[in-house]
């Protein structure tokens, strides 16, 4: 029998916060299987990367507050990245049903999709758009020094080992500012990624037509690919005329 790939702790508190809409501090630690101190230092962590957000309420044991964590849309795309291949349409389903504030266009009409029969369909491009054009920040990095045991390095392992951690955390901080602060912008770039793929678009657009969010949404996204296009045609023309112009006589 194959022995189960342990998780990274970070994955462990995302995938926590993603399939619940909120989570209690305290009660992490048992309910994703780690030490409470480990805890701690990954929510740190996780909260230094724009994933997680949380609010203080107050104890009813005259005790220090209670911090009730909730996933942000850059931590749930963070998930999603690091997850995508091994989610289930049921994943998606409880995701959806929990975080539709997150993805308005997307998770807000996940029963509509399904009464429509393409949520099949939206699921795959979703999966698309993870594969092929989202970086997971924890794992934007291969390590050289992942096999090196720290007590049996050469000078020269150390050096390699501290190379290896400068740029990871310059390739970190490099993603962290492209995707710094996702917003309300951000949420319909995503699901413009999503639902907007040409290899769907067929089978799409006559659903959307029934929607009025989605119809408006289509209305506009069709119609900045349109400007898009033609200046980019007009451009075209322009530097092939330029070109032409440079012939010899």
């Amino acid at each position: 029998m194959s022995r189960k790939k342990k998780q990274q702790p970070e994955k462990q508190i995302l995938e926590l916060l993603a399939t619940h809409s909120k989570f209690e501090q305290y009660k992490m630690g048992d309910a994703a299987h780690l030490a409470y101190p480990t805890v701690i230092k990954y929510l740190k962590q996780l909260e230094a990367n724009n994933f997680l957000r949380y609010e203080k309420r107050p104890s009813l044991k005259n005790g220090p507050d209670k911090k009730i964590y909730a996933i942000t849309l850059a931590g749930l795309l963070e998930y999603f990245g690091l997850a995508h291949r091994d989610l289930k349409e049921k994943d998606f389903d409880d995701i959806a049903a929990k975080h539709s504030d997150l993805l308005p266009l997307l998770f807000d009409k996940w029963q509509f999709f399904t009464d429509h029969g393409i949520k099949s369909k939206v699921i795959e491009s979703f999966k698309d758009y993870l594969e092929k054009r989202f970086v997971p920040i924890l794992e934007a990095t291969p390590k050289i020094s992942n096999k090196i045991k720290k007590d049996s390095r050469s000078e020269l392992d150390k050096q390699i080992a501290k190379l290896d951690h400068e740029f990871e955390q310059i390739n970190k901080k490099a993603l962290l500012e492209f995707r710094k602060g996702l917003n309300e912008i951000d949420q319909v770039n995503v699901a413009a990624c999503i639902l907007f793929m040409n290899k769907t678009l067929k089978d799409f657009l006559p659903i959307f037509r029934l929607d009025n969010d989605l119809s408006a949404f289509a209305d506009a996204i069709l119609e900045a690919k349109k400007w898009r296009l033609e200046s980019e045609f007009k451009q075209a023309q322009e530097w092939l005329s330029y070109w032409n112009s440079l012939k010899n006589p």
